[in-house]
């Protein structure tokens, strides 16, 4: 009762603490309405000691509860599972499983919880301790590959790249693991083999032995050492491939400089052209692409710094003008020509707005006009015929071209099937793409010097017979330079914005996955192509067709905003800045590439070396009378234009009334004065 101390009752589910505080509550509200301070006072000093008794007493509770919980086993059961007994493990393997049970059952919940508080404590300084020397490691990563991206010449790459591999930890690979490796891509075993027998006999210094063992064995292909998978990744030759080939650029050279009473100079060139023969050519294939093409100065130069550009070059549109630039030029106005090339005014569009090129296209129904186009060209190039050339430089320029008027198959010029057609002329046809440059004339120098149309026929439809760009059929001429001049393995620098994109698909996905996905679009092209009807511009889809790649391809590398960017610069003259970048993108991007082209080139560049050597101390005369056929060079009469038409033919070939307003027309005349 209410009357019994004061105190009420404790209802069910309270603690006496709890009635005593909120009794407490209600004196103290009393009190402090009625200000009987000294009763507040007394009744706050009660309070308080109630409130601590009441923690003191909840927290004695809750560490009963913990206490209980950690103790408690990790495991709740008190007898193993039926499952257990029911098991096929046959009685060792049911006491086994009992046994773990029983010792299961003694860890406490505490102890699982200590161990997860000490391995999380563990684990959170590892990941600091990882994170630390992982940012390190991502630092200096960072460094070593912006020192690659910035490395101005190959020695500078190769230090840097070998940095980079050191500290990715490529190059603690296990030799094991690379052997097997680089096994499984040659025949190793077949070059030491190889290696070994040579090195014997050049010992024993048999000569007779030496030629033989040359003469015999010696492929490109020996042992799969062509293998680009090979070469991937890596700034050096494999060892066993680069024993083999200095053993034998070494006896080349001796076979080539010691003199042998029984083996004279007429013999060693006839196993040298043989030898040479045997072993293929080399040929560097350049695509069309625009502006973009400034980025295979940078692989041309590369190649030429390192004494590894090929003697045949081919190329279509912008390929063929740094072909021809190369092939026009001798041996000391080349050496020149690599140290000013960025210094070129490369500038082939009379539009430099989009407001002139939207106006020509309307009133003349191409972007540029190809008349500006065959004056630089000229200015650039000179009168030089593919013959010419030739003769000047050593090397053989290919040019492809597709006739615009007529379903002939692509033309491919060079000092064999088209000696006195000008260079220029040639570029200029080659360069003229749909809507880029009109159709044009290829020009040819006639017995007196004089500019006439190529294959000019009076009365025919021949005489007015246009000629455009090569790349639209066969933007990489390999079949027809194969066959003429014996080309075995091409290097091909591509930058066409059309197949760009698909070559890069291969850093992308895997390499069978990239060739599956190349292959039906190229078949489903090509289906296209032979079903439309003869009306519609097949064009736009025979340039999928051909073929992209070489055995060794350099391409630019792009992204889809730097892919658009190509896109606008394409059809653009390059600025002096973006030449620059465009010739050092294009050295970076061959740079990967040259220990495979040097495994593969090595020999070849040995045997020309040789060729020339022996050539040089034989008089000329005594090399024409051999017994063989004659050269068409080595005939009289088709030197009749060769030299002396550079010079009287600059007056013949632009005058008035001379054929060549017929090449061009009488508004693009003035241009070529």
């Amino acid at each position: 009762m209410a009357g019994d101390g004061g105190i009420p009752p404790t209802p069910p589910g309270k603690t006496p603490a709890r009635n005593q505080l909120k009794a407490f509550g209600k004196s103290l509200l009393a009190a402090a309405l009625l200000g009987r301070y000294e009763e507040v006072f007394l009744s706050v000093s009660t309070l308080t000691r109630l409130v601590l008794e009441l923690m003191v007493r909840a927290l004695k509770k809750r560490g009963a509860l913990v206490r209980g919980w950690l103790s408690a086993p990790l495991i709740g059961l008190n007898a193993p599972p039926a499952v257990l007994a029911r098991l096929p493990l046959g009685p060792l393997g049911r006491r086994s499983l009992l046994a773990l049970f029983s010792q299961t059952r003694k860890v406490r919940r505490w102890h699982a919880l200590a161990g997860s508080v000490a391995a999380a404590w563990l684990a959170a300084r590892s990941a600091r301790r990882v994170k630390a020397e992982g940012l390190e490691h991502r630092r200096e990563r960072q460094r070593l590959a912006r020192k690659v991206d910035e490395a101005e010449s190959y020695a500078e790459w190769v230090t840097a790249t070998s940095d980079l591999e050191r500290h990715e930890g490529k190059h603690e690979e296990d030799e094991g693991a690379r052997w097997a490796k680089e096994t499984s891509l040659y025949d190793r075993e077949l070059l030491k083999a190889r290696f070994a027998h040579l090195l014997k006999i050049r010992e024993k210094g048999d000569v007779a032995e030496m030629v033989y063992a040359l003469r015999t064995d010696m492929l490109r292909n020996l042992g799969n050492m062509s293998n680009k998978d090979l070469y991937n990744g890596r700034t050096e030759v494999p060892k066993a491939v680069q024993d083999y080939i200095s053993e034998v650029t070494l006896q080349l050279k001796y076979v080539t400089h010691y003199d042998f009473p029984d083996f004279n100079v007429e013999d060693k060139l006839s196993f040298l052209r043989e030898t040479r023969h045997a072993f293929g050519r080399t040929a560097l294939v350049l695509s069309g692409g625009g502006s973009l093409g400034t980025f295979h100065v940078g692989v041309v130069r590369a190649l030429y710094e390192q004494n590894l550009l090929p003697r045949v070059l081919s190329g279509s549109s912008v390929g063929a003008v740094i072909c021809a630039i190369v092939c026009t030029r001798s041996d000391l106005e080349l050496e020149d020509l690599m140290e000013k090339f960025c210094y070129m005014d490369l500038s082939f569009f009379n539009n430099s707005s989009l407001p002139q090129i939207l106006k020509h296209l309307i009133s003349k129904g191409s972007l540029h006009d190809i008349g500006f186009l065959a004056y630089r060209l000229r200015a650039l190039l000179g009168d030089y015929t593919f013959q010419e050339a030739y003769e000047k430089s050593g090397r053989v320029l290919n040019i492809c071209v597709t006739a615009a008027n007529t379903n002939e198959p692509p033309k491919l010029l060079n000092y064999l099937t088209a000696p006195n057609v000008v260079i220029w002329s040639a570029v200029a046809a080659s360069s003229a793409f749909p809507f880029l440059f009109m159709p044009t004339h290829l020009l040819a120098k006639n017995r007196k010097g004089e500019f006439v149309n190529y294959m000019n026929i009076d009365k025919t439809h021949c005489t007015d017979r246009r000629w455009r760009d090569g790349s639209l059929e066969e933007d990489l001429p390999t079949n027809g330079v194969s066959e003429m001049f014996n080309v075995n393995y091409f290097l091909v620098s591509q930058v066409n914005p059309h197949i760009v994109p698909w070559l890069a698909l291969k850093n992308l996905f895997p390499p069978k996955i990239a060739y599956l996905i190349i292959s039906e679009w190229k078949h489903r092209c090509q289906q296209l192509a032979e079903i439309l009807p003869d009306w519609f511009p097949k064009h736009a889809l025979t340039v999928f067709c051909q073929r992209w790649e070489g055995d060794v391809t350099v391409y630019k590398s792009t992204s889809v905003i730097s892919y658009l960017i190509m896109l606008v610069r394409a059809a653009m003259n390059p600025t002096s800045y973006s030449l620059k970048m465009a010739i050092a993108e294009g050295q970076r991007s061959t740079w990967p590439k040259l220990a495979g082209i040097q495994a593969n080139c090595a020999i070849e560049q040995t045997l020309d070396q040789c060729i020339r050597e022996l050539k040089s101390s034989v008089n000329s005369s005594l090399l024409k009378q051999r017994g063989r056929i004659p050269s068409w060079l080595n005939v009289d009469f088709s030197r009749e234009n060769s030299t002396d038409s550079l010079v009287a033919g600059q007056g013949s070939a632009g005058g008035p009334g001379s054929d060549n307003e017929r090449g061009f027309g009488q508004d693009n005349l003035h241009k070529l004065e």
